[in-house]
């Protein structure tokens, strides 16, 4: 051990002899009846004990670096406070799958699952390029307690060859699974996007492992970030589920880059709102959110928010057709609006929903 600066005698009166010493290090024999001295930190420990802990001179301070913040985590956690307020359970499932599983949601198919050099089992031998399967089995474990309602998520990682360049790629996924229902996951889908400041949208896509008909795509601006819909029946079979639930599985990097966490304070405008309800009937295939980006691109002045209130199929209105009503709400900042210029701005979202195919319903 080294004492420089230090006294071996401290050592040697408690019977430890020297044998070699230098300027820098000193070699000691450890008695028979010392058997607690077996490392340097143990000979450290009695020269504090002898010297005197009184005596060892205090660090006056402690040089306390502050961590860079990381921004996916930072992100990952508003994710996981948004789920679990809402009524939703993290979960972790296994990373190794086997064939069916890494197979049985085709939406991944273009990232072709991972097989294991050396798998110990003969069944579980890929590694899962999508956290649905995962989900999936919780379901099923629930379901064999009695428990219906299952709502769960999950954010991990997944892993994947590139159908492009042969390269393993992995990635980081939120996957949600829920037994109420696809209309309950698209509102938490919507509510995910409003907590954390993203413009996104919902439209209907063939998904394969999705029912044709309620099945999702998920974008982010011009980015496809995802899917979401009803499980197929034949997978919730596969799985032995006895019901097929509603899935979304969305890229987190997509979330990380457009998330706002935090937004800068703006007084609130004192002067009163004026609403617009505005009914248009058009094609049933045309989503909600198509007729809402139409409407707000024509950037009318002064609009607070757009929201739909009511939906009509019946007498009065096309086989084929829907009556969407919605209710605009405009304001200004420095000065009461006007019923003219509100006017204005309405028929500007008119004509250009006109352009959709869509008419007026008075």
């Amino acid at each position: 051990m080294s004492l420089a600066g230090g006294n071996p005698r401290l050592l040697t009166g408690l019977g430890l002899s020297v044998v070699t010493e230098s300027d820098a290090d000193v070699l000691l024999a450890v008695p028979s009846h010392r058997p607690d001295l077996e490392m340097e930190v143990d000979l450290i420990e009695e020269i504090a004990r002898v010297y005197g802990y009184d005596r060892i001179p205090q660090v006056p301070a402690l040089r306390i670096s502050l961590v860079e913040r990381h921004r996916q985590g930072e992100v990952e956690e508003a994710i996981r406070e948004y789920l679990c307020g809402g009524g939703h359970q993290e979960v972790l499932t296994p990373s190794i799958v086997d064939e069916r599983q890494a197979k049985d949601f085709p939406h991944a198919s273009p990232r072709a699952p991972l097989g294991l050099l050396n798998p110990e089992e003969k069944v579980d031998r890929w590694l899962r390029n999508s956290l649905l399967p995962g989900l999936l089995g919780v379901q099923r474990t629930n379901e064999g307690y009695g428990i219906a309602d299952v709502r769960a998520f999950e954010i991990a990682r997944a892993y994947w060859r590139d159908a492009a360049d042969e390269s393993v790629r992995e990635g980081t996924w939120l996957a949600v699974v829920d037994t109420r229902g696809l209309a309950h996951a698209k509102g938490t889908w919507e509510g995910l996007l409003a907590h954390l400041r993203i413009e996104g949208t919902a439209t209907p896509a063939r998904q394969p492992g999705l029912r044709a008909t309620r099945a999702l795509a998920l974008t982010i601006g011009p980015r496809a970030v995802g899917v979401m819909g009803e499980v197929d029946a034949e997978v919730a079979k596969r799985h032995d589920l006895r019901v097929a639930p509603a899935v979304i599985e969305v890229d987190v990097a997509a979330l990380v880059e457009g998330a706002r966490l935090s937004i800068p304070f703006r007084d609130f405008s004192t002067h009163p709102a004026i609403e617009r309800d505005l009914a248009v009937v058009v094609d049933e295939g045309l989503a909600w959110e198509r007729i809402e980006s139409t409407a707000r691109a024509t950037k009318p002045a002064h609009l607070e928010s757009v929201r739909p209130f009511d939906i009509y199929r019946g007498k009065g209105v096309a086989e084929g057709r829907k009556s969407v009503a919605f209710r605009m709400v405009f304001r200004a900042r420095d000065r009461t609006l006007t019923g003219a210029e509100v006017d204005a701005e309405v028929a500007k979202v008119a004509s250009a929903l006109a352009a959709l195919g869509a008419q007026a319903r008075v």
